[in-house]
């Protein structure tokens, strides 16, 4: 098992990019409100000890100056972007030569799952359709943190950093590399046995348009697979279900219960289908048997929504 620690810069979409685009005839896709800048990311053994890393300025496409906010906070100014900078498409051939062919052997750890959304819609609105990311796992660290400290609210990384003593320079935070290696040592504090404890895994995967009389058929092949318990790999038995329903204006929810036949182990699936980015995704949120807490809270959570619908 290899883990990737992956960490994006983006800039997002202001006045003057929307009439620039226009301008200068940029075909700017109505979705493209955030176009990468920077990727950066390391390469953790099975036992989270570090392999190699990768860096990479992006040369913008559609937004061609930076937003005066995100220039604050990456302070680094365009003409060094342009200058240092290599084409979306090549930084990630690049990235996939960095990470190796067998994906499935793959988890790619982020903090918070914007940045997974964000390389999506950077790989629809640069026509790359020979890659599928999605036979790797990814897993939401920030959220990993939520469950085991019991935060409500979305933790900073430069937060988590220094509640876990971790020593960081105040002046490099969202810088895409630096910001991975915070990342990583922030998972090297959790270690694997509260990673997998903890877990919140990500699948952002393409759907087609559905409507409110179609969902679930449409989307059939991945709310019935077979679902695996990560802790023993033994099958884990659906419990009970609340079907697709309008959850508001922008997405539809299905949830699942389901329970480890070999551990016990409780798992939550929330599956996610967006109506504006058209793609599902698939949230998952475990709680031991052994720690009655968890499960009360997990239980009382999925029937307190099947009451209402």
């Amino acid at each position: 098992m290899i883990f990737i620690v992956l960490d994006l810069e983006y800039n997002h979409i202001d006045n003057r990019n929307k009439l620039l685009s226009n301008t200068l005839h940029l075909n700017r896709p109505s979705y493209m409100t955030d176009e990468i800048l920077q990727i950066g990311a390391l390469k953790l053994d099975e036992n989270l000890k570090y392999i190699s890393s990768f860096k990479r300025y992006i040369k913008p496409q559609f937004l061609v100056t930076l937003n005066k906010r995100v220039q604050d906070l990456i302070q680094i100014d365009m003409n060094y972007i342009k200058t240092n900078g290599v084409k979306f498409k090549r930084a990630v051939y690049e990235f996939m030569d960095f990470i190796g062919e067998n994906l499935k052997d793959v988890v790619i750890i982020t903090w918070g799952y914007s940045d997974w959304i964000i390389l999506n819609k950077n790989f629809e609105a640069n026509k790359i359709k020979n890659i599928n990311l999605n036979n790797a796992y990814y897993i939401d660290l920030q959220r990993v943190v939520m469950n085991k400290e019991g935060i409500k609210i979305d933790p900073s990384l430069k937060g988590i950093a220094e509640k876990y003593n971790i020593s960081a320079c105040r002046d490099k935070y969202h810088d895409a590399y630096y910001d991975a290696v915070i990342t990583k040592s922030i998972l090297q504090k959790i270690g694997i046995d509260d990673l997998y404890k903890y877990n919140y895994f990500i699948s952002f995967k393409k759907a087609k348009d559905i409507n409110k009389s179609s969902d679930e058929s449409l989307l059939k092949n991945e709310v019935n697979k077979e679902i695996l318990c990560d802790g023993c790999r033994c099958k884990a038995k659906e419990i009970d279900s609340i079907k697709f329903y309008n959850y508001n204006r922008r997405d539809f929810r299905m949830n699942k219960l389901f329970k480890c036949t070999g551990c016990n182990t409780y798992i939550y699936k929330t599956y996610i289908y967006d109506k504006q980015k058209k793609g599902l995704m698939i949230t998952e949120k475990k709680a031991e048997c052994n720690n009655m807490a968890d499960v009360d809270r997990m239980l009382e959570k999925f029937y307190a929504i099947k009451n209402i619908k």
